[in-house]
């Protein structure tokens, strides 16, 4: 897996890799030893250490996965015989440095050269994750882009997982690995056949190491705590050189499964304190780790947490702003309207003042006429009098009368005549 370097094989030459002493030794424990006891101590460790398999030592800080790789590591060709029979045979280990789309240096789990010249990718998986795929789509590019051959990817999922997406798909491209389930194996029909094989004395084949190997990843019906016994003491019938490596895979395997002292009994009863030590050093290696996880999931939750509130009150404010602009509208509207309301209002008073300054004219205009109309009747009026008094004395009643009453025209008649006639009686 990309996050944690896989065993490089240029360090080995059995295999893809093995830790080397000095990282072997970076990973345990330093002793407080001083002097000619510290080295003794140091070289009967050395000693030991020569006499075995590291298995677990050196890489147990970096990944529960680890078991799985150095597994693969040591069996190489017969993992695909098991479980991909249809692959050519393994003939070379490739450097797992890989460069990465971000032009960086990732490192897959373990790359390996086929016989027919392509390329082998193997990923090992205890978890899965929606970006997985993806990871590995990238893996699988980069080791093309690096070696130039066809690339074949088998993840490997391990207890736990029944099933897996079949394809990673960008609608341009669609990467299809080989899926292994060991959770859908059959672990006690496993388990059953390799006891019937070493009770009728049979030798156990690199197959049968593999699948006793794998056996608490598969499907059980029985607890590991009563399987592991078992299956370790089937490790006495493999060669003695591989049985130490076979039961620490064994047992690193389902250590984070099963409670500690059960592994402890085991190892203790076949006389391997040395991977004891080794298992020790994972199970401490795993809790490192999972408290890291656990760290890294809880800062994640708060990210989110804060990510969400964020976006609630991204949302809130939105909200709040068009409510805001909707009551913006709404008074914009209505000064509107008022405004249209006034502006009738004062043509309407314009009108009706224009109408009235109109309508009172005309009256003075009347008025005006009829006063003026009214002092021509009194002037003519006067000036009749004032002709016949002159001429003929005082006016007689009914000829007053008749004056009075005359309109302009009459006057001016009375007056025609008046100047005329010989006496006033005539009128």
């Amino acid at each position: 897996m990309p996050e944690f370097p896989a065993p490089d094989p240029r360090e080995s030459t059995s295999g893809a890799g093995r830790p080397s002493d000095k990282r072997m030794s970076a990973s345990r424990p330093r002793s407080k030893k001083t002097g000619a006891g510290a080295s003794a101590a140091k070289r009967t460790r050395s000693k030991k250490t020569a006499s075995r398999e590291p298995l677990l030592i050196g890489v147990a800080y970096q990944s529960k996965d680890i078991a799985l790789k150095v597994v693969a590591d040591a069996l190489r060709g017969d993992i695909l015989a098991r479980f991909q029979p249809d692959l050519p045979a393994i003939v070379a280990a490739l450097p797992s440095e890989v460069p990465s789309l971000r032009i960086e240096t990732e490192e897959t789990d373990l790359l390996f050269r086929l016989a027919d010249g392509s390329t082998l990718h193997i990923e090992f998986q205890t978890t899965m994750r929606v970006d997985d795929l993806g990871r590995f789509l990238g893996y699988h590019l980069a080791a093309h882009a690096r070696y130039g051959k066809p690339v074949t990817t088998v993840i490997f999922y391990g207890a736990g997982i029944t099933s897996a997406p079949p394809e990673f798909n960008t609608s341009q491209c669609v990467f299809q690995p080989r899926i292994v389930l060991l959770g859908n194996e059959d672990g006690a029909s496993v388990l059953r056949e390799l006891k019937e094989k070493v009770a009728h004395g049979e030798t156990l084949t690199r197959d049968d190491q593999v699948q006793l190997i794998f056996l608490p990843l598969m499907r059980q019906g029985q607890s590991l705590e009563d399987i592991l016994p078992e299956a370790a003491r089937l490790s006495e019938a493999l060669p003695v050189e591989t049985r130490e490596m076979t039961v620490g895979a064994l047992l690193g395997l389902a250590y984070h499964r099963v409670d500690a002292a059960v592994i402890m009994a085991i190892l203790k009863e076949m006389g391997m304190q040395s991977v004891l030590e080794q298992l020790l050093d994972y199970r401490w290696a795993q809790m490192q780790e999972e408290f890291k996880h656990a760290k890294e999931e809880e800062f994640r939750q708060k990210e989110e947490k804060f990510r969400q509130e964020q976006e609630e009150f991204m949302a809130r404010l939105a909200e709040e702003e068009a409510r805001l602009a909707e009551e913006e509208a709404r008074l914009a509207e209505e000064e509107a309207q008022a405004e249209a309301r006034l502006a009738e209002e004062k043509a309407q008073a314009e009108a009706r003042l224009a109408e009235e300054k109109a309508q009172a004219e005309a009256r003075l205009a009347e008025e005006k006429a009829q006063a003026e109309a009214q002092g021509q009747v009194e002037g003519k009026q006067v000036s009749l009098r004032t002709v016949l008094q002159t001429r003929f004395g005082a006016i007689p009643e009914m000829l007053e009368a008749r004056i009075a009453a005359a309109g302009s025209d009459d006057l001016d008649v009375l007056m025609a005549r008046a100047v005329k006639v010989e006496s006033i009686d005539a009128l």
